[in-house]
Formats: structure tokens, sequence, C-alpha cells
């Protein structure tokens, strides 16, 4: 059986998108079917996360409902305990969903710059350098880890609100930042070959610059796991169902804002062939200028 392949029509360079807002619309119109399936492809990474989050968000719900005015703190105690088992376990699987997370950023990246790209390069794009995105994801994990157990653990403390308020905000603040540098990491892994330190390098200084429209795009695509904590089966049902079917066309907003950044402080004096690569800008320029 031949494999189909995404570009069911190729942009001549008279109607190339003059933009990267008119590719993302020209994409999802001509390259819908493709970037569903990337996307349910990398949503099959977090299908671990998902159900261990369900069961041990249920544990902590049932657990919560035994508090009385005797037994607070015990249960309170208890809840911090199982809290740190699920974010141990968690840290393993944020590793796991940043490798889906590359699989996917890397064959979008190719279809957003026009390249004949099958859905089955995804897997090819796994072996090539899955161990660093890997590693980013672990360090994800373990932000996140620090945010919870900030959250969990101020109201067992005798802080006083002051240095409560700081806790909360400082491992909130970290594990914000470090998730939009992860998210930078994984987009500049699937574009250059680049060793840790220097894409951690990169990824900082990229998050200070663009942090606001990445982080964005990413508080969109992931808004549907926040209804995990409702802790319901049919809504956590709905949330994966949901993130599942976003996914793909937030990667690609994620991947076009990212490659901004990149034309601008990597490509321009680096990598000029892959400056507005698959855009044409000189025909908007001339349409002006006739004006």
């Amino acid at each position: 059986m031949k494999r189909t392949i995404s570009a069911k029509t190729d942009f001549t360079e008279q109607n190339l998108p003059h933009n990267r807002w008119q590719l993302f619309g020209d994409l999802f119109k001509h390259r819908f079917g493709f970037l569903m399936k990337a996307g349910l492809l990398t949503a099959l990474f977090f299908l671990p996360y998902f159900i261990w989050n369900t069961i041990m968000l249920e544990e902590l719900r049932l657990l919560a409902n035994t508090v009385t005015e005797t037994n607070a703190y015990e249960v309170a105690v208890k809840m911090l305990a199982l809290s740190n088992t699920k974010n141990a376990v968690n840290v393993l699987f944020f590793g796991i969903c940043a490798i889906g997370i590359s699989g996917g950023v890397s064959v979008i990246q190719k279809c957003a710059w026009g390249e004949i790209v099958f859905i089955s390069d995804f897997f090819v794009a796994l072996k090539r350098d899955w161990l660093k995105d890997f590693f980013f994801g672990v360090i994800l994990g373990l932000s996140y880890w620090l945010a919870e157990y900030a959250i969990r653990f101020v109201p067992l403390s005798t802080l006083d609100t002051t240095v409560s308020v700081l806790m909360y905000g400082i491992t909130t603040v970290q594990f914000v930042l470090i998730a939009v540098m992860t998210m930078f990491s994984i987009c500049q892994n699937a574009v250059y070959q680049l060793s840790i330190l220097k894409l951690l390098k990169n990824s900082f200084a990229f998050t200070f610059k663009g942090f606001f429209p990445m982080f964005g795009i990413m508080i969109c695509v992931v808004c549907p796991v926040f209804l995990l904590f409702v802790n319901n089966m049919i809504v956590d049902i709905v949330a994966a169902v949901m993130f599942s079917l976003i996914l793909g066309f937030g990667l690609l907003g994620i991947v076009l804002y990212a490659d901004c950044l990149f034309d601008k402080y990597i490509n321009k004096d680096n990598y000029p062939q892959l400056v507005d690569k698959n855009i044409n800008r000189t025909q908007k320029n001339d349409k002006i200028k006739k004006k």
C-alpha cells in the first residue's frame, strides 16, 4: 500500500502565503487531516499521564472526603505523601509526553516548510534524538512536582503569610518558565543539531524574548487538561478527547511562532535558507508599492 503524501497540492511561488497567519490558515485548510493525525499520534504519548492522574486524583478526592475536625492534619499529611507518589511517577510520564511532542513538532515543522512528509515520519523523528526531548520532559516533571509540593506543603507548615505567598509565587513562576523553555527546546531540537547545553541556553533567551505569545498558545492547547481536576471520570474522558483533537493545530501554532524567533535570532545569520521558508513576503510588498 502506498503512503499518502500530506500535501495534496503544491504551492507555487506566486500563491504562497504572505505571512505565518496566512500559512496557518492554508495548512489548516489543505493539511487538516495530516495535522489531525499528527496530533492524535502525539496524544497517544499522553495516555499514560491521563490514566495515572485520573486514578491518583480520584484517590486524593476519596482521601479528602475522610477529613474531620480531629484528623485534618493527618489526612493532609497522607495527601501530601500520595501527591508525591503521583508526581514521582509523573516525572517519567512528562518525559514520555515530551518524546511524543517532539515527533509531532518534527513532522508539523516539515509540513509548515512545504516539504513532502509522511505521517510515518513521526516515528523516524522519534528515533533521531529522543533522549534530549525526554530529558527536557523530565526536568519539566520535576519542576511541576516542586510546584505542587509547595501547594500541598504550605498549609501544613507554620510559615507566615508573606513567606507562604512567596513560596506559591516562586514555585508557580519557575514551572511556567521551565514549561515555555521546554517547548522552545523541543522546537529547536526538531530543526538544529545542538548540544543540550546549547539548547537550554538558547531556550532561556527565547523564553524572555517571546514568553507571552508562546505561553498563550500553550495555555490554549492544554486548557482541556485542567478538567482533570474536576475528578469525574466522564469529564476526564471528555478532556482527553478534546486535548487530542486540538493538539495538532496547537503544535502548528507553536511551531510557526517558534519559527518567527528562530528566523530573527538564528536563521538570519546562520541558516538563511530557512528564513521565511514556504512564505512569500515579496509579493505582498510588490502590491503595496503598486498602490
